[in-house]
């Protein structure tokens, strides 16, 4: 059980209204590190980490094997990107092809897993 003064990201599922709160493991502000949400199963996954943005609760960039990596990806895009774009709603993002370009190009694809390697299917 988490301590009564953590804080939480609350990150969305892929239905309407589905939700779930998740313990901020590193809090960089805007943006912010948790844990990954397994939605089919209702479990977190042991190692592995999203950047996630605090207003919307959505994950950007690759999946991370560890926290050190992930806050080292999140600190590298609160540099680089200015802070008042950070506080847009959740469909302002959608429309930005910068944003996604710049996430590619830096931190990495929405199914790269930076610090490890996924394993093969059938093993």
């Amino acid at each position: 059980m988490a301590p009564e003064n953590t804080c939480y990201v609350v990150i969305r599922g892929a239905k309407p209204g589905l939700t779930k709160e998740m313990p901020i493991l590193v809090d960089g502000g805007p943006l912010c590190i948790a844990g990954l949400w397994n939605w089919r199963d209702c479990v977190t996954v042991a190692g592995l980490y999203f950047i996630y943005h605090k207003v919307s609760g959505f994950p950007f960039g690759p999946y991370y094997a560890s926290i050190p990596l992930a806050e080292k990806a999140m600190k590298k895009a609160l540099k680089d990107i200015p802070k008042d774009i950070w506080s847009h709603d959740a469909q302002w993002y959608g429309d930005q092809q910068w944003l996604g370009k710049y996430i590619e190009e830096h931190l990495g694809k929405p199914m790269d897993l930076v610090g490890g390697e996924w394993e093969k299917e059938g093993k």
